[in-house]
C-alpha cells in the first residue's frame, strides 16, 4: 500500500512538471528501480538540457548519503533525456 502511494505522489510531482503524458511515463520507468528499495531520499531528477534543472539535481545529489541509485531514461517520442538518482538504505 505505501508503495502505491509514494507511486501516485511521485507521478503527480512529475506530472506537474513536466505533463501528465510524460509525468506517467517517467514515474513508470523510476517506480521500477526504486521498487524493493527501503529508506528512499535526496530523489532528484533533471531534464538533461536544462541547466537549471542540472544544477539543481546536483545539489540535492552532493547532499545525499548511504547507497545510490542513478540512471537515465529517454522518452522516445519527445527524444528528451531525464537523469533520475536518489539515496536509500539509511
Amino acid at each position: 500500500m505505501l508503495i502505491m502511494i509514494y507511486f501516485a505522489g511521485l507521478a503527480g510531482n512529475l506530472a506537474s512538471r513536466y505533463g501528465d503524458e510524460l509525468g506517467l511515463w517517467l514515474a513508470k520507468r523510476i517506480g521500477k528501480r526504486i521498487k524493493g528499495k527501503e529508506n528512499i531520499s535526496h530523489f532528484r531528477i533533471c531534464d538533461i538540457v536544462i541547466p537549471t534543472e542540472v544544477q539543481r539535481y546536483e545539489e540535492i545529489a552532493k547532499d545525499g548519503c548511504c547507497a545510490v541509485e542513478t540512471g537515465e531514461v529517454t522518452h522516445f517520442r519527445s527524444g528528451r533525456t531525464f537523469r533520475f538518482g536518489f539515496n536509500y538504505g539509511h
